[in-house]
């Protein structure tokens, strides 16, 4: 039982690893996107963009923004699996 446990909490710190690790990278993902609204929205007022391209990058901050919060959730759902499972070993 506890062996079986000990593998349970060793695969769920490596999923909080590989969580952390892909919550870095969004992070980065979210940082360019607004980068290059910021850019697309300066071109707007020079006239030379439209509406719809500025839009569309609102969009990909939108969506990266929706990717991270799903990202955090779930590591936060595995830092509490890991919690349980380790008050669980710990019996």
């Amino acid at each position: 039982m506890k062996v079986e446990l000990a593998a349970k909490v060793k695969s769920s710190l490596i999923n909080i690893e590989g969580l952390k690790s892909q919550i870095s990278m969004i992070q980065e993902v979210v940082k360019y996107n607004e980068k290059l609204l910021e850019a697309e929205l300066i071109k707007l007022s020079q006239g030379e963009s439209s509406i719809f391209l500025v839009n569309a990058r609102q969009n990909k901050v939108l969506e990266s923004n929706q990717k991270l919060i799903q990202l955090q959730s779930k590591l936060l759902q595995e830092q509490t699996k890991l919690s349980a499972l380790s008050g669980d070993l710990l019996r």
